[in-house]
């Protein structure tokens, strides 16, 4: 019998090597993020210390890292940058998040002030304000209008419906 397929000798260890055991931990290993360089992944959400959770692979466990730059909620799902302190897989940093490059001919947002509470919503815009539906609108503009428009218009009070200014005008 060749020497490779002997039994091994009485001094070798009578432990049995596990091949599925083996093969989960080159897995894990294969799984497991390089330290070099920045990685990018996805920030997934937080966990119950609020830390942020980044996935850096579709099949990898998402790494629980320190936050270097500010993160929230509405950040979910947002391309991350991701280090490692010293080299350790254990101890990830995450850098930042990757910045959508701004379109050339991109106009900025216009300006809406919203404040809200549990007790009033007010909207503030510097010429007018629309709310529209369908064929009604209501209108307010910066010199004081208050246009309302609509196929039917109600106005009905339990209290006194009183109608006042400079001229009121009917029909």
């Amino acid at each position: 019998m060749p020497e490779s397929l002997t039994a091994p000798p009485e001094s070798a260890s009578n432990e049995a090597i596990d091949l599925s055991d083996v093969l989960a931990r080159s897995a894990a290993a294969a799984r497991a993020p390089s330290t070099d360089g920045v990685l990018l992944g996805e920030l997934v959400g937080f966990d119950n210390h609020g830390s942020p959770l980044v996935a850096t692979s579709a099949d990898a466990e998402p790494l629980a890292c320190v936050c270097v730059a500010r993160v929230t909620q509405q950040d979910v799902g947002r391309q991350a940058a991701v280090m490692f302190s010293q080299g350790e897989s254990r101890r990830p940093l995450l850098m930042g998040l990757v910045q959508a490059a701004p379109a050339a001919a991109e106009k900025p947002l216009p300006q809406l002030d919203v404040v809200a509470d549990d007790q009033r919503v007010e909207l503030r815009a510097e010429r007018e304000i629309v709310l529209s539906c369908g064929k009604a609108s209501i209108t307010l503009t910066r010199a004081g209008k208050v246009i309302v428009r609509g196929a039917y218009l109600l106005s009905r009070s339990s209290g006194v419906n009183r109608i006042k200014g400079g001229s009121v005008q009917i029909n």
